[in-house]
């Protein structure tokens, strides 16, 4: 599902790529973080006074992240924050950095450090308000490959409750929105859904049989990938 091994036409050939020792302007990771909807809105409190965890997954994993051009790119540890939308990364002498907001336009998540089995690929540049709003990072997933891609944005944010008005709560809150993108546009997909799906698909009821063969189950994120690579590969 995640082996987009032409998506960037750059993972072919991944040993063969210069990697660049550092990444100008990052900087170490702060420790805080803003809580949204408080009363406290300007202020910051500690990651670790909020259950959960602010990371797309916790440990670490090899990527390469990819700059604004076809040279800059940097292999290292790394990790999505989905409250911030920065990316963490791990220095040649293992501190905890945090990459420059406009440097890194592409992540390629690896098992270990092979490059040719891709786990995963983000990408912060799609052409959509909903999905680039001003001011903030949105790495966003691209689950396949084709002239109609399913895209995964994820997001956190820092919710604050009352615990018997004794002490204050903190925990993380997730939010996931699909989108499609096709012919060079962008939609929002109000969820995952044959109908919501299917509408921007040309000639989609001609392939139902097909999708009743295979059980598809267009709730289910990889069946929904499942049908678009079948129909990608008809046109």
């Amino acid at each position: 599902m995640f082996l987009l091994v032409s998506l960037l036409g750059i993972l072919a050939n991944g040993h063969a790529q210069v990697i660049m020792e550092a990444m100008p302007n990052a900087k170490p990771m702060d420790a805080s973080v803003i809580i949204y909807g408080s009363s406290n809105f300007s202020n910051g409190i500690p990651y670790n006074k909020v259950q959960g965890s602010p990371f797309l997954q916790d440990n670490w994993q090899w990527a390469i992240l990819y700059g604004k051009n076809s040279k800059e790119r940097w292999m290292v540890p790394s990790r999505l924050n989905l409250v911030s939308g920065e990316i963490h990364f791990k220095d040649k002498s293992g501190e905890e950095m945090v990459a420059p907001a406009d440097m890194v336009h592409r992540i390629v998540f690896y098992r270990d450090k092979d490059t040719t089995k891709a786990l995963a690929v983000f990408a912060n540049d799609i052409a959509e308000p909903l999905v680039n709003i001003a001011g903030k990072n949105n790495y966003t997933q691209l689950l396949n490959e084709g002239n109609y891609q399913l895209l995964k944005l994820q997001r956190k944010q820092v919710q604050e409750t009352d615990s018997f008005h004794i002490a204050k709560r903190y925990s993380f809150r997730e939010e996931t929105k699909y989108f499609l993108q096709y012919k060079g546009k962008t939609a929002a997909l109000k969820k995952l859904a044959a109908a919501d799906l299917l509408a921007y698909l040309p000639g989609a009821a001609a392939y139902q049989q097909w999708i009743d063969e295979n059980k598809l189950n267009f709730k289910k994120e990889e069946d929904v990938v499942r049908f678009l690579d079948y129909y990608n590969s008809k046109k």
